[in-house]
């Protein structure tokens, strides 16, 4: 957070200086779902109180007994506060779950009957998913569709998703593959900032109908589709909040057999109920290109083998620089 605020502040510095009809935008802010969080949290631990205090006060009719829960609850999150702080840990989605998780606990302890209200607002699963306030689409096109077809298919999808209501701002470009994380001509991804959670209080206007109301528009569009979804609630779970995984092929089979079975994996693994969409990054259709280095040559200029394919896999593929590492943290 503080971060964030740094980063506005020196944009809005350069911004002063800026020459006239240059001007900039923050259309991406995974800082303003942290934020939200935090009032979420403290909307919680005030309903947790008031709960606390009206039934013990409601069965025990006793203001000393009403009043020990009560103090006891904001001791235990001072002493949780604190463990953290020892433990050199911060602020984030994980640990704003784990203190709801203990405001739970609490509420539990104290009394039985308000726990079960409390608890009741977490998901059934280990991290609930949370409306970030964002949507991430991947328009796709047909193998081998030039670059231009695809930049031409990403403006005519910004325009519709743009006249939204319920879209913000918009960040977009073409010629990269997020599902797959490669470079592909006819692929692309999007970044869509929804507008404020108070504004977006109807049926269907949050994040994950969003996300299925971009993917029947893509399915309305006949040059390509647009495959949408909300981020996971914890960075690293993935790509989509779902499960990835790798099918292992150990024989000779060429890449058009192995694109066949993991064809026929998704259609088995989508007919599972407790499995949705799933698919298989593998496309051979895509038009492919077969190097051969030439190794006494390179050897005879005096160019080691090793940065001939470093330099192949950074300009087709991609290449991992490294972590970027401030005060021991990554």
């Amino acid at each position: 957070m503080e971060t964030a605020a740094q980063v506005r502040e020196t944009l809005a510095d350069m911004g002063s200086r800026f020459p006239d009809g240059l001007e900039y935008e923050i259309p991406y802010d995974t800082t303003e779902f942290i934020e939200a969080s935090i009032q979420e949290v403290v909307i919680t631990l005030g309903v947790a109180l008031l709960l606390v205090m009206a039934v013990t006060f409601l069965f025990l009719q006793h203001l000393c007994s009403t009043l020990i829960p009560l103090v006891a609850i904001p001791v235990s999150l001072i002493g949780t506060f604190a463990g953290m702080q020892a433990l050199g840990l911060s602020v984030n989605l994980l640990t704003l779950f784990g203190l709801t998780l203990a405001i739970g606990v609490l509420v539990f302890a104290a009394i039985i009957g308000a726990s079960l209200f409390t608890l009741s607002r977490m998901a059934n699963g280990l991290v609930p998913q949370e409306d970030q306030g964002f949507v991430l689409a991947a328009p796709m096109l047909p193998a081998g569709a030039a670059l231009g077809r695809t930049e031409v298919f990403r403006d005519e999808m910004a325009d519709q998703l743009l006249a939204m209501d319920e879209v913000d701002e918009m960040v977009s470009f073409a010629g990269f593959d997020m599902i797959a994380g490669a470079l592909r001509r006819n692929a692309g991804v999007a970044f869509l900032t929804l507008a404020d959670w108070h504004k977006r209080t109807g049926e269907g206007q949050d994040a994950a109908s969003m996300a299925n109301r971009i993917m029947g528009l893509g399915a309305q569009m006949q040059e390509g589709n647009i495959l949408a979804f909300v981020p996971p609630p914890i960075q690293g779970l993935s790509l989509t909040g779902g499960v990835e995984g790798f099918l292992q092929v150990r024989g000779d089979e060429s890449p058009e057999e192995i694109q066949a079975i993991g064809e026929r994996f998704v259609a088995v693994a989508n007919e599972r109920p407790e499995l949705v969409n799933a698919n298989v990054t593998l496309d051979t259709g895509i038009p492919r290109y077969h190097a051969e280095v030439d190794r006494e040559k390179a050897r005879a200029a005096g160019v080691p083998i090793d940065q001939v394919f470093g330099a192949l896999q950074s300009t087709f593929g991609a290449d991992y620089v490294n972590d970027f590492t401030l005060e021991g943290r990554s």
